[in-house]
C-alpha cells in the first residue's frame, strides 16, 4: 500500500470521526433545553405550526409545532421524522400552573411568544411569521388566558422579555 493511500485512509478516519463527534455533541447540548413531564396521553385539543427557539437551537417555519391540551402545553418538531434527527428541536412541555407570565416578542424572526417556566432561567419561544401575527398570536395567548395562565400582551422584544439563554 503506498504511502499516499495510508494517508487518505487515515484521513478518512479523522473525518468521519470528527463528524460523529460533533453530531453526538449537538444532539447532547440541544436535548438539553428539552423539558419532558409527566402527562397523560391525549390528542392536542390545538396545534399551532411555526417556528421555535430554545437556548441551543432555532427551527423555522413549518418545523415546530405548539400544541395545547388541558393540562398544558408542547412545543416540538412539527414532523415525527424530524424528532429523530441530530439538529431537531427538542419536545418542552410544561402544565398552565408552572408557566411564568407568558410574553408576545418580536424579533427579526417574526413574531412569537415566550414560555418559560416560574423559578427557571431557560426559556422557548414560538415563533409565528409577521404574516400570521394578526391571526395566530392572539388565538394562542388566549387560549393561554383561558386555561388561566398570566399573559403580557405588551409586545417587547426578546431581549427585553429575557431571551432564551442558557445561563451556564
Amino acid at each position: 500500500m503506498s504511502q499516499a493511500v495510508l494517508i487518505g485512509i487515515i484521513v478518512g478516519v479523522l473525518a468521519v470521526g470528527t463528524g460523529a463527534a460533533g453530531a453526538w455533541g449537538m444532539r447532547r447540548q440541544i436535548s438539553e433545553s428539552a423539558r419532558v413531564i409527566a402527562v397523560p396521553d391525549t390528542a392536542p385539543e390545538a396545534a399551532f405550526v411555526g417556528g421555535a427557539q430554545a437556548a441551543t437551537v432555532q427551527v423555522t417555519w413549518p418545523l415546530a409545532r405548539l400544541e395545547f391540551f388541558s393540562w398544558g402545553i408542547r412545543l416540538r418538531s412539527n414532523w415525527r421524522f424530524l424528532r429523530f434527527l441530530p439538529m431537531s428541536f427538542p419536545t418542552w412541555e410544561a402544565r398552565y400552573a408552572e408557566l411564568a407570565t407568558i410574553k408576545s416578542v418580536l424579533a427579526a424572526a417574526g413574531s412569537g411568544v415566550r414560555f418559560a417556566v416560574t423559578g427557571s432561567p431557560d426559556a422557548v419561544v414560538f415563533w409565528s411569521s409577521r404574516v400570521f401575527w394578526a391571526s395566530q398570536n392572539p388565538e394562542i395567548l388566549d387560549r393561554l388566558e383561558a386555561a388561566g395562565a398570566t399573559v403580557d400582551r405588551t409586545v417587547i422584544s426578546l431581549r427585553q422579555a429575557g431571551g432564551v439563554y442558557r445561563h451556564w
